[in-house]
């Protein structure tokens, strides 16, 4: 290698994966990704330009168009090249790498892959694939196999053919009859698992039905989403089942090779960024070391980002305007910018005490850094006769958005100095120190809202002066809200619950102490109510916000009392009509049924009488 950044190419059908893959390696300068490619077909069409090359059909072409290492991931579901570029094999994988050799001879290919068929990736290995690392792999490890590789190096460390002997011997050898036996039933029942997790996989309702909201299709998403974890909690019970020496060997299922979840009560493992979980409701049951606790917030709450972003809390956000895919890379960009902002905050060593006065000036930066990045710096839109850069209007709202929603953030002040300076957050009046679950989770509660609200403040702006760009429409709208009228009651709808919150809302927390915090949860975006003191902002409420706190203030006195005047005055009534007037009623009905008695008993008396002689 005679330049100093290394071109990757993604080749992944994983659009979350990659987008994790690029956004880590952007935080190494000597590592750039310049394409991504779903299908064979088209990482073959990006890379034509260098087969031309070798092939003399084309002239030389710059070096800052080459690409030098290919990150594959061998188990893609469309991997079908064509087939008049591919060698004669049984495994079109392995074909795909070979042709994708053929073509340049000079480009590296690292297999990031969740494959572990031994026989394939020994397959892939003979024909000069020139390193392999499974997905889920340390970053550190990823890159520097890629670094590795684009300066001619082989990177098969944790896979040789040795380790291939030694695995494709039969794993039941040496042992007892009983663990034989038990060997043999628990990879009977993996197996049924197994089939039945692929079936009800295929039974899940369509994406999007889900993300507008859909009662069947969320209903169906819930219940078959609660089978899945049922059936991967039984395989996991099944594997430990087996005997400690085959236990490695047992099969994994496609489910847990792509998206592997921790078993029950284990730790969450840190470095895992590129590792996107299935399950969603990810907690903590260790405490986690200090130096590993930002790396594990953030890999939490991006594997959080594919509960669906479905908006439960009840009130309309901005962010839902946006198709489920502009949501999702908003957000990760979002997260991005905020670690790049801490590791800033780390090296122009900013004290403690600074961080108060630092904060809204950050939030902003971060908010002006993605509504670049989101749009692009140059992004224009034909307005009319005119073409408006997009970005530069959008900034000139700086000052409205810090108003309205950047200054409104809570506790980013104690989340920042938590992960800069390992300060306790106070969790409900107690010192929780870092690592440990109970500031683990409110650490990632905070992070949450926070990468929310600001994705929120980006497109804020977006529709107060561009929202019915058709443009912009067809590029970032959600299909429900493509029309003038549904995107006008959008719209008035987000404008009242500014309002509301203002008047109501703000007040009501402040006065509770409370913050309301938007987090990923296990079906969507959800409220999450958190108790902090606020007694400096209650000291400084004014005109409606005060009345209405005093207003609170004054039902909270008075109703006590009243309802316990309500309710010694309904004893009372309660007493008059069945005590007094009840038994009035009944002493007069007891009257009038004794004297029409002894009237009776008079008659029968009187002619018995006359009938004698």
């Amino acid at each position: 290698m005679t330049q100093s950044t290394v071109r990757l190419l993604l080749i992944d059908d994983d659009p979350i994966f990659c987008m994790g893959l690029r956004a880590a390696c952007q935080q190494y300068p000597d590592l750039q990704v310049v394409a991504e490619a779903q299908t064979a077909e088209a990482a073959l069409a990006i890379l034509e330009p260098q087969r031309a090359v070798n092939d003399n059909s084309l002239p030389n072409i710059s070096a800052d168009h080459v690409i030098d290492v290919a990150v594959l991931e061998l188990g893609m579901a469309s991997l079908n090249a064509p087939k008049s570029r591919l060698h004669s094999t049984t495994d079109p994988a392995i074909a795909f790498c070979q042709s994708l050799m053929t073509n340049d001879p000079n480009l590296g290919i690292l297999l990031l892959t969740s494959i572990r068929d031994n026989t394939q990736l020994q397959a892939a290995q003979q024909v000069g694939v020139q390193g392999y690392c499974p997905k889920g792999v340390a970053i550190e490890t990823m890159i520097t196999a890629i670094r590795l590789i684009a300066n001619g190096q082989t990177v098969w460390e944790n896979f040789s053919s040795d380790g291939l002997s030694t695995q494709t011997q039969s794993p039941i050898t040496g042992l007892s009859r009983w663990s034989r036996w038990r060997h043999k039933l628990g990879c009977s029942g993996l197996q049924q698992i197994d089939e039945t997790l692929a079936e009800v996989t295929t039974q899940l309702p369509n994406p999007y039905d889900v993300e507008r909201g859909d009662p069947m299709a969320v209903l169906n998403w819930l219940m078959i989403t609660g089978h899945r974890r049922e059936l991967l909690a039984a395989r996991w019970i099944v594997s430990q089942l087996l005997p400690a020496s085959v236990r490695t060997q047992a099969p994994a299922t496609e489910e847990t090779k792509s998206t592997p979840n921790p078993p029950p009560n284990e730790p969450l493992t840190p470095k895992e960024w590129l590792v996107v979980r299935s399950n969603s409701s990810l907690t903590y049951q260790a405490p986690v070391l200090a130096t590993e606790v930002k790396s594990v917030l953030f890999d939490v709450t991006f594997a959080k980002l594919q509960s669906g972003l479905i908006n439960l809390t009840g009130s309309p956000l901005e962010i839902d305007i946006l198709r489920l895919t502009q949501k999702r890379e908003l957000i990760c960009l979002i997260l991005q910018q905020f670690e790049q902002m801490l590791n800033e905050l780390g090296f122009s060593q900013v004290e403690f005490d600074q961080l108060s006065d630092k904060s809204p000036t950050m939030l902003v930066d971060i908010w002006k850094a993605s509504v670049t990045n989101f749009l692009g710096k140059y992004y224009t839109l034909q307005v009319g006769t005119q073409e408006i850069e997009v970005v530069p209007v959008l900034l000139r709202d700086a000052v409205i958005v810090q108003t309205s929603i950047l200054d409104k953030i809570p506790l980013v002040p104690d989340l920042v100095a938590h992960l800069l300076f390992q300060v306790p957050l106070i969790v409900d009046n107690t010192s929780c120190l870092v690592g440990s679950p109970e500031a683990m989770q409110r650490a990632e509660a905070i992070l949450q809202n926070l990468v929310i609200q600001m994705a929120n403040a980006v497109i804020q702006p977006l529709l107060n002066h561009f929202a019915d760009v058709e443009e912009l429409k067809q590029k970032y709208y959600d299909r429900r809200l493509l029309s003038t009228r549904e995107l006008e009651k959008f719209r008035n709808n987000l404008s009242w619950k500014y309002r509301v919150d203002q008047y109501f809302g703000e007040p009501k927390e402040i006065f509770e102490s409370l913050y309301t915090l938007r987090v990923f949860g296990e079906r969507g975006i959800q409220k999450q109510e958190i108790y902090s003191p606020r007694n400096e902002e209650l000291k400084k409420l004014s005109g409606v916000q005060l009345a209405v706190s005093l207003v609170l203030e004054t039902r909270d006195a008075v109703a006590p009392r009243v309802r316990a005047t309500i309710s010694f005055l309904g004893s009372g009534v309660v007493y008059l009509l069945t005590q007094v007037v009840g038994r009035g009623i009944g002493l007069i009905g007891r009257g009038i049924l004794q004297g029409i008695g002894n009237s009776l008993q008079e008659n029968r008396v009187n002619k018995k009488n006359g009938r004698q002689p």
